[in-house]
C-alpha cells in the first residue's frame, strides 16, 4: 500500500478545487457559545432529515458539540465572508460584533445567514483526524440570496454578470479617489450609495483587497490603500510580463485585418489631440495596450491586465506641461517601435520594445509619485 501513498499537500491542492458552501457550526456548551467555520458539511438523508458535519478533533467546537448533544449549521450568505473569517481563526470571543439569535437548545444562530439547520447529535464516528457528527435536523429555515463559496483556500461566490458591473463601478470610485484616502468607508453605506446589492459590493471589495487596492479596517469597514512606489512598480512589471507573453503568442501569426487594427490603435495615441488631457491620454493608451494583449490572449488575460492599471490615480498624478509635452510624444514613439516589430514578425524586437516602453512609463510614474509625496 505504501506504493500508493498520497502526499498530504498534493491531496489538499487537488480537493481544494472542489467548490463547496461555507458554514459556521455553532453550539451552546453549558453557558458558553462555541463556533467554527466549516466546509466539510453535507446533507445525509431526507427520511429522517439528517446532516453530516466533520470537525477536527483539535478544534474546541467539536468538544462543545459532543458535550451539548446539539449543534446548528449556519449556511453563510454570499456577503458574509467576514463572518467566515471571524470564525475561522482562534479567538477568545469569536462572536464579538456578530449579531445572533437563539435556537431551540440555546445554540447561537447567526443573523442574516442564508439558512440555519438545528440538529440533535445521534452518532459520532472517528475518521482520521476528524470526528464525524451525524445530526438529525429538527428545525430548518432559509432566506433568499446566494451562498458563500469556498474554493482553493479562498472565499467567493458564484459570480453573476451584474457583479462585474458593480466591481467596475467600485474600482473606479476607489481609483479616482471619489472614495478618499485615509477615511474608512462602510460596506452598507457604499451599497446604498451606488444602488447595488450588498453581496455584489462585498465581493467587489474582496477582489480589490486581493489586488491590494483596499484593506480591511474592521467588520464591514475598509480603507483605500495608498499607491506607493512598491505597488506601482510591481504593477508595471506584472503588466510587462503579460504583454511580453502576448507578443510571444501573437507576433508572426496575425492576419492583415489584425495588424490594421493594431496600427489604428497606435495612431490614436499620436500627439494630435487638442487639448492633450490626462483622460484622453489614458483612454487611448489603455486601448493600445489592451489590443496588444487581446491579440495574444483572451478575456482572462485582458481582465488580469486591467487589474494592474490605475488610470484614475495616475491621471491625477501625471499632469501639467511636462505630461503634455514629453509623455505623449515619447509614448507614441515607443508604441511605433512595438508595432514595427509586430509588422516585421520579430518576436525578440517586440518583447524588447515592450520592456523599454514599460521602463519609461515606470520611471515617469515613480518620479511623479515622489513629487506627490510618495503616494497617490
Amino acid at each position: 500500500m505504501s506504493d500508493f501513498a498520497l502526499e498530504p499537500g498534493t491531496f489538499r491542492d487537488v480537493v481544494g478545487r472542489f467548490a463547496s458552501g461555507v458554514t459556521v457550526i455553532t453550539a451552546r456548551d453549558g453557558d458558553v457559545d462555541a463556533g467554527m467555520t466549516a466546509s466539510a458539511v453535507t446533507s445525509l438523508s431526507l427520511e429522517p432529515p439528517m446532516m453530516l458535519v466533520c470537525i477536527n478533533r483539535s478544534a474546541p467546537t467539536g468538544e462543545s458539540v459532543a458535550r451539548a448533544g446539539h449543534f446548528a449549521v449556519n449556511i453563510l450568505r454570499g456577503d458574509q465572508g467576514e463572518v467566515a473569517l471571524a470564525f475561522a481563526a482562534p479567538s477568545e470571543d469569536k462572536f464579538k460584533g456578530i449579531p445572533i439569535s437563539r435556537g431551540t437548545w440555546g445554540e447561537p444562530l447567526i443573523d442574516g445567514a442564508l439558512a440555519t439547520i438545528e440538529c440533535e447529535v445521534v452518532e459520532e464516528v472517528s475518521g482520521g483526524t476528524h470526528t464525524v457528527f451525524l445530526g438529525r435536523a429538527h428545525v430548518a429555515e432559509a432566506q433568499p440570496g446566494s451562498p458563500l463559496a469556498y474554493f482553493r483556500g479562498g472565499f467567493g461566490r458564484l459570480e453573476l454578470e451584474p457583479d462585474e458591473a458593480v466591481y467596475g463601478d467600485v474600482r473606479e470610485r476607489v481609483l479616482s479617489r471619489e472614495i478618499p484616502l485615509g477615511v474608512a468607508f462602510d460596506l452598507d453605506d457604499l451599497a446604498d450609495q451606488i444602488g447595488a446589492e450588498r453581496q455584489a459590493v462585498f465581493h467587489a471589495i474582496s477582489r480589490l483587497r486581493a489586488e491590494g487596492i483596499v484593506m480591511r479596517e474592521g467588520i464591514g469597514r475598509y480603507l483605500v490603500t495608498p499607491l506607493d512606489e512598491t505597488v506601482v512598480v510591481g504593477a508595471f512589471r506584472a503588466r510587462t510580463i503579460i504583454e511580453r507573453g502576448a507578443a510571444e503568442a501573437a507576433v508572426g501569426r496575425l492576419d492583415a485585418d489584425e495588424m490594421a487594427g493594431l496600427r489604428e490603435s497606435l495612431e490614436a495615441t499620436a500627439p494630435g489631440a487638442d487639448p492633450l488631457t490626462a483622460q484622453w491620454f489614458f483612454e487611448v493608451n489603455q486601448r493600445f495596450h489592451e489590443d496588444l494583449v487581446s491579440l495574444g490572449g483572451g478575456p482572462l488575460l485582458i481582465r488580469a491586465h486591467r487589474q494592474l492599471t490605475f488610470e484614475g490615480v495616475l491621471a491625477r498624478t501625471l499632469h501639467g506641461t511636462e505630461f503634455r509635452a514629453d509623455l505623449v510624444a515619447r509614448d507614441y514613439e515607443d508604441h511605433r517601435a512595438i508595432v514595427a516589430a509586430y509588422e516585421a514578425g520579430d518576436v525578440d524586437a517586440a518583447k524588447s520594445a515592450i520592456s523599454a516602453h514599460s521602463a519609461h512609463a515606470e520611471r515617469d510614474v515613480v518620479a511623479a509619485l515622489a513629487e506627490a509625496g510618495g503616494h497617490a
